[in-house]
């Protein structure tokens, strides 16, 4: 999801909002941050969201393509049978799916904290 720019709050700081999508949740936090750094955190962010959803799509079919290996292997070992075997695939996709959110988190809160940015508190 990407990240907009909204409205002016207090003395030199604004709401960042996330753009409206079909990807967008009903619950979606904003966040407040000064307005000098807002124009640059925003373009990293979204910048930052499109790398990792190509990072995403990369771990998943690595992680499909070694449960398939695996299961390959182990159907040609005869060490199990062919329905555990099978499981290789999308265990690989969950894993590559876990791995990606780990790292995804880890970038996204960095950069957060990198530019102090923090959600955003209603007072109404």
């Amino acid at each position: 999801m990407k990240l907009k720019i909204g409205a002016n709050l207090e003395t030199n700081m604004v709401r960042l909002d996330y753009a409206a999508g079909p990807e967008k949740p009903a619950n979606a936090p904003s966040y407040t941050i000064k307005e000098d750094k807002a124009d640059e955190f925003v373009k990293k962010y979204n910048r930052q969201v499109e790398t990792l959803h190509k990072l995403t799509s990369a771990f998943v079919t690595a992680g499909a393509v070694a449960g398939w290996m695996l299961a390959l292997r182990n159907i040609a070992k005869n060490k199990l049978q062919l329905i555990t075997s099978t499981l290789g695939i999308p265990a690989g996709i969950a894993v590559g799916f876990l791995i990606s959110a780990i790292i995804s988190s880890c970038l996204k809160n960095n950069l957060m904290d990198k530019y102090d940015v923090k959600k955003y508190q209603n007072r109404d």
